[in-house]
């Protein structure tokens, strides 16, 4: 059965003036992505010290470049790893490995903000787990399993990157990996309260396990439509600034954002669709809003025509910019590649 893979090249987000702020992005096993986060009590960099596959991370599209640490090995009595972060985060994503092991792990940034909790398992699967919780500094990761058999030659409880938001930004990934709908968000930093993709159609619309070399989409005839339900911090800064991009099939209908409660500006201020895939006909849409005041929240609505009108995936990245500073994402300027890798 073909996979939905989708691979995070970078995430950057380029302010005007020669500032910058972004999603920050920690490429475990990678030490000049390391560098800038103090890691401390992190096992050796993994395939390369002690061998094996490690979950296929070597060949898998969700790793920028096959390797990963573990937070607790042979060489340190101390179960934890930690980084920190130049300033406080609120939400973050750890993608980590189910393994062997119990590679259950608790996640701490100055306070507890949750676990993962894990079996022990006669397989190796690379999951994506969200925390949030009081904003801090520094994360630490703390294997709550006990050491298995491999445990001298490979550590316990494998990461492969870590992803955070600061204050005032949000970042949500809508996969589509069921039928629900609405649906919440596969990938979740959003600490502001309950984020929801809404699915509607002339026709009723149809989850399709996979389409045309693409999997979890949803399918309408006619017309279909996708709601988003984006929550924000809630003070009032000058604007805020969202990011989509939209994986699709079909023809751009029609487009709108309505900020709660109604009332301010909403100017589009950049939006491009771009032919990814000729042979299947799948297209990306990128745009960039500006809503002045910050609202509470805003609802981002997309139509799409055509006889067989799909949506495969959605992204979305907010910020409350509390200065008049002016982010760069997605399509502009090169926050990120998204891959799908086909069956074999």
């Amino acid at each position: 059965m073909m996979k939905k893979l989708i691979t995070i090249i970078a995430v950057v987000v380029a302010l005007a003036q020669g500032q910058a702020s972004a999603l920050y992005f920690v490429d475990i096993g990678t030490p000049l992505s390391e560098a800038a986060y103090s890691p401390v009590g992190w096992g050796p960099i993994q395939p390369d010290t002690s061998g094996g596959s490690w979950g296929g991370i070597a060949a898998g599209p969700l790793s920028l470049d096959g390797k990963c640490r573990t937070i607790w090995d042979a060489s340190d009595d101390d179960p934890s790893a930690s980084l920190t972060f130049p300033t406080s985060i609120t939400a973050l994503a750890v993608r980590h490995l189910k393994g062997l092991a119990d590679d259950s792990f608790d996640v701490e940034v100055g306070a507890p903000w949750g676990s993962a909790v894990d079996d022990v398992s006669d397989s190796e699967v690379w999951a994506i787990s969200s925390f949030m919780g009081t904003p801090g500094k520094k994360l630490t990761l703390t294997a709550t399993g006990a050491p298995w058999s491999g445990f001298d030659t490979y550590g316990q409880v494998a990461v492969d990157w870590v992803v955070a938001t600061q204050p005032g930004e949000t970042f949500q990934v809508w996969t589509f990996d069921d039928d629900e709908n609405p649906e919440e968000p596969e990938i979740n930093l959003n600490p502001y309260g309950p984020v929801t993709a809404t699915i509607t159609g002339a026709a009723p619309p149809e989850w399709i396990s996979t389409l045309l070399e693409r999997d979890g989409v949803w399918k309408a005839e006619g017309l279909e439509q996708v709601t988003l339900e984006i929550p924000n911090q809630m003070i009032r800064n000058p604007y805020k600034e969202i990011c989509i991009e939209i994986g699709f099939l079909g023809d751009l209908a029609n487009f709108s954002v309505f900020p709660q409660p109604f009332g301010g500006t909403v100017e589009l201020l950049s939006q491009n669709v771009e032919l990814v895939d000729p042979i299947n006909n799948w297209k990306k849409l990128t745009a960039l809003y500006r809503i002045a005041p910050n609202p509470d929240s805003e609802s981002v609505c997309y139509s799409f025509s055509g006889n067989v009108a799909a949506i495969d995936y959605v992204i979305a990245y907010t910020v409350c910019v509390p200065e008049p500073l002016t982010i760069s994402l997605l399509g502009f300027g090169g926050l990120m590649v998204w891959r799908r890798r086909r069956a074999a």
